[in-house]
């Protein structure tokens, strides 16, 4: 990938993000779009249905090179 990836054992970013799961188990699920001065500028959460992250990321490529 042409991304570090990253490894969250204390979920501190996890945690940061709001992506913690009930009662501190597990991660939810979410995508984030976050510019070039890292603010987030928009972001999908959904635990079971994965197509709501393919159409967000489909939608920020198609605005993105409109």
């Amino acid at each position: 990938l042409p991304f570090p990836l990253l490894f969250d054992a204390n979920k501190k970013a996890i945690k940061a993000y709001g992506v913690d799961g009930m009662f501190g188990i597990g991660v939810r699920r979410a995508t984030y779009l976050i510019d070039e001065s890292g603010k987030i500028e928009n972001m999908v959460v959904s635990d079971l249905f994965v197509s709501s992250h393919e159409k967000f990321i489909k939608q920020v490529i198609k605005d993105r090179t409109a």
